[in-house]
C-alpha cells in the first residue's frame, strides 16, 4: 500500500493555458505589458505603466506592489535573503496599514506570495521554524498553494515530524492539475517514500483510507486547449461534434457524449467500458484508449496515463494498410497525446514571482517534440494540429521566436487553417506590447477585429484572446462583446460565464467601439 501511495497521485497538466487571474481586472492607464497565468499564455511579468490624473488608488498600489515584489526576488535570486525578507514585509505591512487598496483574490494572492516568499528566505537561511510560520501564513490565505504546502513538508521532515510532513505532501498532490509539473511529482513522490518509511503500517493506513485511487477532478479550462484551442482533424473531436443524444453504456460515444457536455471527470470509467466491450471494434477500441490515457493525464495520474496510452499499439497494429491509411489522423491524434504527455518540465525556482511556474522547454525537451511533430507531417503533411499544439506550448512556455517559427511553417502547408490567424494576430499583438509599440498594438487589435468580422462563427478561444486584449487595453465594453458572443457560442464555457459577471463596465466607464481609435492616438501621443 506504500507504494501505491507513492504513485497514484500525480498532476501533470500545467493551468490551462486560457485561463484568467482577476489581478488583470484592474483598470486605468495600467498598461499590463506581457501576460502571464491572467491571459493564459505565459508571456511573463513585462510592466509598462504610466501616471495620470484620476487613476484609482488600488492601481496605483498594484503597480507599486509589483514593483517591490519583483525587486525582491531579485534580490532573493543575489542570495541577500534578509534584505529580500525586508522587502516582502515591506508590501505585507502596508496592506497591514490599509487593506482596501486591494481587495478579495487580488488581495489574498499578493499576500500570500510574499508570505511564501518570505518562507524562500527563510528555507534558504535553513531556519525551518521561521519557514514553517510563514509556509502557514501563506496556506491560510490560499489554501491551494502548491509550492508553500511543499516547502512546509520539507521543513517538518527536516524538523523529525513526518507524519504532518506527509500529510501536507499529499495535500499538495491532490490540488488543482497542472499546479505541478510531472518531474517536481517524481521529486515528491521520492519524498514521500522516505517519509512512509519513517511512519508506522497503522498511521499510513489512515492516510491511504481516503486517498488511495482518487481522481482529481478536472476543470474545464485544464482541457480546453486540446478540446478548444489546438485541434481541428482530432477523430475524438470530430465525432463529438456530431452526438446529441446519450449513447449506449459500453460504447465510446457515452464518453464522447459527457466530452461534448464538458462533464469529465467520468470519461476515463466510459471510455475504458468500451476498450473492455468485445461489441467495439478495434478502431473504436483505440480512439477509446487515446481518450482515457488523456483523461487520466488531465486528472493527474501519469502513470496510468502512460501505460494505457501504450495499449494503441495493440489496436493500432491489429489493423489492415487500408484502415491505417483511413485512419491516419488517428494515428496523428496518437503522436499529439504522446506531445501532451511528453512536454512537462519541472520548475526549480523556490521564489513566486506571481505569473505561474516557469516551463521553458530546453534544448532536449525541443528536439522531442519536434521529432514527434516531423514524425505526425510524414503521417499527414496536411494535418498541422502538432504544430498549432507547439505554437499553444511555446506561447505558454514564453517563447515567442519559436511560436512564431511553429505559425509560419504550419501557414505553408494549412494556409486557410482556421485556427491559425488568430494565433498569428495574438503573438504579433504580444510581440508589439513587449516592445511598447502603441501603433503596432493598434494595427494588431484592429487585425483581430478584422478576423472576427470576416467569420461568423470564431472559435471561442479566440474570442476569449479578444476578451483579455480588452482587459489589458481597459477596453471592457468590446471585452463584455467577445464574451456574450463566446457565450452565444459555447453556453457552458466557464472562463466567459465567470468574466459576464465581473466585466459589465457602469456607464461612466464604458468606452465604445467609435472611440477606441481615439483612445490609442492619444495614449500613442502621450508615450512617445
Amino acid at each position: 500500500m506504500r507504494a501505491i501511495l507513492a504513485s497514484t497521485s500525480a498532476n501533470n497538466v500545467k493551468r490551462g493555458i486560457f485561463s484568467f487571474d482577476k489581478s488583470l481586472l484592474s483598470k486605468h492607464r495600467i498598461w499590463l505589458i506581457g501576460i502571464g497565468t491572467g491571459i493564459g499564455v505565459g508571456i511573463g511579468a513585462y510592466y509598462l505603466w504610466k501616471k495620470t490624473r484620476g487613476g484609482r488608488t488600488h492601481n496605483a498600489f498594484l503597480v507599486w506592489a509589483e514593483q517591490k515584489k519583483a525587486q525582491g526576488i531579485d534580490v532573493y535570486k543575489d542570495k541577500r535573503y534578509k534584505e529580500a525578507i525586508q522587502i516582502f514585509n515591506d508590501i505585507i505591512q502596508s496592506l497591514y496599514d490599509e487593506p482596501s487598496k486591494l481587495i478579495g483574490q487580488v488581495y489574498d494572492e499578493l499576500m500570500a506570495a510574499c508570505e511564501n516568499n518570505i518562507a524562500a528566505c527563510y528555507d534558504a537561511l535553513l531556519d525551518s521554524i521561521k519557514c514553517i510560520e510563514h509556509c502557514t501564513k501563506a496556506i491560510q490565505l490560499k489554501p491551494d498553494y502548491a509550492k508553500a504546502l511543499v516547502r512546509r513538508a520539507r521543513c517538518l521532515h527536516r524538523l523529525e515530524r513526518p507524519l504532518e510532513a506527509l500529510e501536507d505532501y499529499l495535500v499538495s498532490l491532490s490540488l488543482e492539475q497542472g499546479s505541478m509539473p510531472s518531474q517536481q511529482i517524481a521529486v515528491i513522490q521520492n519524498d514521500v517514500e522516505k517519509l512512509m518509511n519513517e511512519i508506522s503500517e497503522v498511521e499510513c493506513n489512515k492516510l491511504l483510507e481516503n486517498r488511495v485511487g482518487q481522481r482529481q477532478k478536472i476543470s474545464q479550462s485544464v482541457v480546453e486547449p486540446w478540446q478548444f484551442c489546438t485541434s481541428i482533424h482530432d477523430p475524438l473531436l470530430l465525432r463529438a461534434a456530431g452526438l446529441h443524444e446519450k449513447a449506449s453504456e459500453g460504447s465510446l460515444d457515452s464518453a464522447l457524449v459527457e466530452l461534448k457536455r464538458c462533464n469529465y471527470d467520468e470519461i476515463v470509467s466510459l471510455s475504458t467500458k468500451a476498450i473492455d466491450n468485445d461489441q467495439n471494434d478495434n478502431i473504436e477500441k483505440a480512439q477509446a484508449v487515446l481518450l482515457a490515457a488523456r483523461f487520466l493525464h488531465y486528472h493527474g495520474l501519469e502513470e496510468e496515463a502512460v501505460a494505457m496510452a501504450d495499449k494503441f499499439k495493440t489496436f493500432w497494429e491489429q489493423l489492415d494498410e487500408a484502415q491505417k491509411l483511413a485512419n491516419k489522423d488517428l494515428n496523428v491524434a496518437q503522436i499529439v497525446l504522446e506531445m501532451t504527455l511528453e512536454r512537462n518540465q519541472a520548475d526549480e525556482s523556490g521564489i513566486d514571482n506571481g505569473n505561474g511556474e516557469n516551463l521553458t522547454l530546453n534544448e532536449t525537451k525541443l528536439q522531442r517534440l519536434n521529432q514527434f511533430v516531423d514524425e505526425a507531417l510524414r503521417i499527414n503533411p496536411l494535418n498541422v494540429d502538432p504544430l498549432i499544439f507547439l505554437v499553444s506550448t511555446f506561447l505558454r512556455t514564453e517563447q515567442l521566436e519559436e511560436a512564431t517559427n511553429a505559425m509560419e511553417k504550419a501557414k505553408q502547408l494549412d494556409k486557410d487553417h482556421k485556427f491559425i490567424k488568430y494565433y498569428e494576430t495574438y503573438i504579433n499583438f504580444v510581440t508589439a506590447l513587449r516592445s511598447g509599440n502603441t501603433a503596432d498594438i493598434h494595427r494588431h487589435v484592429l487585425a483581430m477585429e478584422k478576423n472576427f468580422k470576416d467569420c461568423d462563427n470564431p472559435p471561442v478561444f479566440a474570442l476569449m484572446m479578444h476578451v483579455k486584449i480588452g482587459i489589458l487595453l481597459q477596453n471592457n465594453e468590446i471585452a463584455v462583446e467577445s464574451i456574450k458572443k463566446a457565450i452565444e457560442l459555447m453556453p457552458n464555457c466557464s472562463a466567459a460565464i465567470y468574466l459576464s459577471g465581473v466585466l459589465e463596465p457602469p456607464p461612466s466607464e464604458r468606452m465604445s467601439q467609435n472611440n477606441f481609435e481615439a483612445y490609442f492616438q492619444k495614449n500613442g501621443e502621450d508615450n512617445e
